[in-house]
């Protein structure tokens, strides 16, 4: 039976819940940091995106080359449309870093723009501030209420 990776608090850390933490494009990346993982006997702390790359934190181990094979398989997400999975590179338009491929920054910078369309002046300044403040929960929430009262008024 192959190992079953646990997170921190000794609970199972299934592949689906790993996968589920980063967009589809990078869903080989995680596999393969995710069969090291399983091979090794390694847990995993946590699994994200950060500052356009994919941060995989594992447990502890001695084996100085698992180390070098997850950093390496996460160097390669800054080539890689988080998105879509083909070749991109890290992308700073919105007041955040994410890496895209030039079609995937061409939609999510038209949703942008709709967006700046839908919302007020205010709200809209409002989304821009929190998130170059990082203040992405409170954005969300932002976000939602806008949408909320703009299908209201309609």
């Amino acid at each position: 039976m192959a190992y079953q990776p646990k997170d921190v608090f000794g609970r199972d850390f299934p592949l689906e819940h790993a996968l589920s933490c980063v967009g589809k494009g990078w869903w080989n990346l995680v596999k393969e940091c995710y069969q090291l993982c399983v091979e090794n006997e390694v847990d995993i702390s946590q699994v994200k995106e950060k500052f356009g790359g994919l941060r995989f934190y594992t447990g502890p181990t001695r084996n100085r080359k698992f180390f070098d094979q997850i950093d390496d398989i996460c160097n390669r997400s800054y080539t890689i449309c988080e998105n879509c999975g083909q070749p991109g590179e890290p992308d700073t338009n919105r007041g955040w870093i994410k890496t895209l491929c030039p079609n995937c920054t061409k939609v999510e910078m038209e949703f942008s723009h709709e967006l700046e369309h839908l919302l007020s002046d205010e709200q809209y300044n409002k989304w821009q501030e929190d998130i170059k403040s990082g203040k992405v929960a409170r954005t969300l929430n932002n976000f939602i209420d806008a949408l909320k009262s703009k299908l209201e008024e309609n």
